[in-house]
């Protein structure tokens, strides 16, 4: 009955927005104003939206995998897929949407294979706790484009199709207006996973079986604009989901069954005056509900899981110089069977930015405080200085503490959930910079990281017939990150020579804007201008995560690398971009992965190449776009996890169509 009432209202607020009338509006003024915007962050990752193209039919995961410093733990094509980020569990790591973690209640984690690309027009990466996300592993940030309420609608849809008998339909609407902008996107896929692989358990050629999977995703944005300063947005996010799990190589068959539906909606209040302050607050509920089955030995459990997040943010400028950030937030989490099961967190962030402390010199300081129901949480902050060494470069050295807390699963799961179990904290110590160059024809971007993390009462489960969840580790993660990006303009002829001129526009409005964007688009039609870019990169991460202490006698694992955590990952890609023609080649290795907390097993390296073409054709204000990936090009057979054998070489073809 509810996905009944929430395909109903999406439905209405279409017909809503379809029936009004489309009027054109008139540029009474224009003007420009401009001011210099300063990220204060240590290590993040931006992804080019240029590289989502190529995965508009994909996952989360496979953009994660070939484009970022984390490394994805795949328990196989189409089913479950979590992160490490700099040796970190999964459940250390958040997923925030429209600023709210959106891991599972439940089991404290998030499945990227879940997450379509398509319905975000940007992804960052946070590795390690960020001043106003202190998230103990890093964070992922689901982000879309602020809307601009001006008359017009743009409207997109886009066909994907995998040599593993996969295919994928992607729908799109921007509908906009001066006070009202609808944002619907909708996520289709049927996929039968269906390749060949070399079983390294049984030394044959083995198919894989009983890998179906069917998704559909909805998200709708809806904005309201209150005042120039103010608007509030109400954002819906369905997900149904039905899988069946393969059996693993070293299994001669599976009847695993996934069932999972999930429903997410934000109602967000945001206020913007000038530069001087402002606030936002945002109310949620999300439902999930998780449905397993085996019939091999008549297994069926239900889980579904409540959570309703809160949270007021404030920010304040005082002076030139100084920056005051607060957040008051809270959740209730619980087991929708029982109420009594729950876990219920408040908290205040307070953040104080001194910039600049001297000419080149900044600071910003954090500390955050939270309270349960069920445990004890410590007071967490942090320090964070950057120093402007000289034009585009920038170092910065960050002090934090951090903590995570125990899941529903860990606290009340029956078997063998733990009540008395304490918060996971961690003492941090983060150095890098940063470096920038747009000079002559070269533009290129350089980011390097290293962390010391030591992380106390990390949670295990262990036992004999009924795994517990225990505080017995104490682990110690240290690293280096580097991200190197780079462009060289080969050839550049312009479409029309340049004009001096004493006129200078002062004011542009985002109707304006919408125009030149227009205008762009018939130049380089008409035009015969012409743009020849070399790309290259490179990503590089070492990551030493090894266990110190353990409350376990005769615990192995003391000294040894955590599971699945590979010491070394490097990627390396190279491209060129001829007008509308984009061809790149990217270059993966991953290291060894123990399986055994002793380090007696592991999984041998692998390396993959993989190529991505694309090409996009405009006409008047539309276009259409084709994409293809080549995947896996040398045939490499390799596991993520044990058991679990990747495809082979395979091609992945996409078609999208973009009509104003």
């Amino acid at each position: 009955m509810r996905y009944l009432v929430f395909i109903l209202f999406l439905v209405l607020h279409s017909s809503i927005t379809s029936s009004q009338e489309l009027k054109t509006d008139t540029i009474k003024e224009v003007s420009i104003v401009e001011k210099k915007v300063i990220q204060y962050t240590t290590s993040s990752q931006v992804i080019d939206p240029k590289i989502t193209q190529y995965y508009q039919h994909s996952s989360l995961q496979n953009l994660l995998q070939m484009h970022t410093n984390v490394f994805v733990k795949n328990y196989g094509v189409g089913n479950l897929s979590t992160i490490s980020i700099r040796g970190s569990s999964a459940a250390q790591t958040q997923v925030l949407w429209n600023g709210v973690n959106i891991n599972n209640a439940l089991t404290g984690m998030s499945d990227f294979s879940s997450i379509p690309i398509s319905f975000f027009d940007n992804i960052r990466i946070d590795y390690g706790g960020q001043d106003k996300n202190l998230a103990l592993g890093g964070a992922v940030h689901l982000l879309n484009e602020t809307p601009r309420f001006y008359s017009t609608n743009k409207y997109n849809v886009s066909f994907g199709y995998e040599s593993l008998q996969n295919a994928g339909l992607v729908f799109g609407a921007n509908l906009s207006r001066k006070r009202f902008y609808q944002r619907l996107k909708l996520n289709i896929n049927q996929s039968r996973n269906r390749y060949s692989f070399f079983n390294p358990d049984k030394k044959v050629e083995s198919e894989l079986e009983h890998a179906d999977s069917k998704q559909f995703n909805v998200l709708s944005d809806s904005y309201f604009k209150l005042s120039s300063h103010a608007n509030v947005s109400l954002h819906l996010w369905g997900q149904f989901q039905n899988r069946e799990i393969p059996p693993a190589s070293f299994e001669d068959t599976s009847a695993k069954y996934e069932k999972i539906s999930s429903f997410r909606s934000i109602i967000k209040f945001e206020k913007q005056r000038f530069n001087f302050y402002g606030l936002s607050s945002s109310f949620g509920f999300f439902y999930e509900d998780y449905q397993y089955a085996d019939s091999m030995i008549q297994l069926k459990t239900k889980s579904d899981v409540i959570t309703i997040p809160f949270q007021f943010n404030l920010n304040y400028k005082f002076g030139r110089r100084h920056h005051l950030y607060i957040q008051a937030l809270a959740q209730n989490s619980f087991i929708a069977s029982s109420s009594a099961l729950s876990l219920h967190k408040a908290g205040l962030i307070v953040s104080y930015q001194l910039d600049p402390i001297f000419k080149r010199l900044s600071i910003r300081a954090n500390l955050q405080k939270e309270v349960t129901n069920v445990f004890s949480v410590p007071m967490i902050g942090s320090l964070i200085t950057y120093l402007d060494m000289f034009k585009g470069g920038r170092a910065y050295v960050s002090l934090s503490t951090n903590y995570r807390m125990p899941t529903l699963n860990e606290l009340y799961y029956s078997p063998g959930g733990n009540i008395n179990l304490k918060p996971e904290t961690s003492k941090n110590i983060e150095g890098g910079f940063n470096l920038s160059r747009n000079k002559f024809k070269t533009k290129w971007h350089l980011d390097m990281a290293i962390y010391n993390r030591q992380v106390k009462n990390w949670i295990i489960w262990y036992g004999g017939a009924i795994f517990t969840p225990h505080n017995i580790q104490r682990v110690w993660s240290r690293g280096l990150e580097f991200v190197f990006n780079n462009e060289i303009m080969l050839y550049k002829k312009d479409a029309f020579p340049k004009v001096e001129t004493d006129v200078y526009i002062i004011k542009v409005t985002d109707q304006l804007r919408d125009s030149s964007e227009n205008l762009n688009t018939k130049i380089q039609k008409k035009s015969k201008a012409s743009i020849v870019k070399l790309i290259t990169g490179l990503l590089y991460t070492y990551s030493l995560s090894t266990t110190e202490e353990s409350n376990v006698l005769n615990d192995f694992s003391i000294g040894k690398q955590i599971p699945y955590v590979p010491r070394y990952q490097a990627k390396a890609n190279i491209g060129i971009q001829w007008n509308s023609l984009s061809i790149e080649y990217i270059q993966t290795y991953t290291g060894y992965r123990f399986v055994t907390t002793d380090e007696s097993q592991y999984l041998r390296p692998f390396t993959t190449g993989n190529l991505l073409m694309s090409y996009q054709f405009n006409f008047k204000q539309h276009s259409v776009q084709g994409s293809f990936r080549l995947n896996n090009l040398f045939n490499e057979n390799y596991e993520s996890i044990v058991g679990r054998v990747m495809p082979r070489r395979s091609i992945s073809l996409g078609l999208r169509f973009d009509i104003r």
